[in-house]
C-alpha cells in the first residue's frame, strides 16, 4: 500500500465534481509551548480544490482528511522549492563576471520569476498530475493534531 501525507481540514464548499477545502497550515514554531512568547509562530489557512466524482457523501463544515501519495508529495516539493533554488545559483553563476553585483542580483531574480511564470502556464498540467484525495474524519479523530503520515 502507498504510503500517504495527509492534512485535516474543514470543506468550506462543494460545487459541481470538486470540494474546496481550508486546512490549517502551521509551522513547528506554531506548536512550541513558548510561541505566546516568540514572533515566530506562523499559522495560515490554505484552500485546496478536490476532484471528488462523488460529491453527495460530503457536506459544507465536514471535517475532511485531505491525502496526497507521498511520492507525489516529494515531487511537489522539488519543483516548488528545490528547482527554483537552483535556477536562482545557476542564474548567479551564469551572470556573475559579466556585469557588476547589482544586475547579477536582479538577473538572478529575473530567471527566477521567469521559472515560476512557466511553472503557473503549467497548471493545467500539474493539476492532472498532483491529485488530492478526501476521507472523512472518523468521531473517534476529531480531537487529534491536523497532520499525519499514514503508511
Amino acid at each position: 500500500m502507498q504510503r500517504k501525507v495527509s492534512r485535516q481540514g474543514i470543506i468550506t464548499s462543494i460545487e459541481e465534481k470538486q470540494i474546496k477545502v481550508t486546512i490549517l497550515s502551521e509551522s513547528a514554531c506554531a506548536a512550541c509551548h513558548a510561541k505566546g512568547a516568540c514572533t515566530m509562530a506562523d499559522v495560515s489557512e490554505k484552500e485546496i480544490v478536490v476532484k471528488v466524482e462523488n460529491t453527495n457523501t460530503y457536506k459544507k463544515g465536514d471535517r475532511v482528511w485531505v491525502e496526497m501519495p507521498e511520492k507525489q508529495g516529494a515531487h511537489a516539493i522539488f519543483w516548488a522549492y528545490i528547482l527554483p533554488l537552483l535556477v536562482l545559483v545557476a542564474g548567479l553563476f551564469l551572470l556573475s563576471g559579466k556585469m557588476n553585483e547589482g544586475l547579477v542580483g536582479a538577473g538572478a531574480l529575473l530567471f527566477l520569476i521567469l521559472y515560476y511564470l512557466i511553472l503557473w502556464l503549467m497548471r493545467p498540467v500539474m493539476d492532472k498530475k498532483y491529485l488530492f484525495s478526501l476521507r472523512p474524519v472518523p468521531p473517534e479523530e476529531l480531537s487529534q493534531s491536523g497532520c499525519s503520515f499514514n503508511p
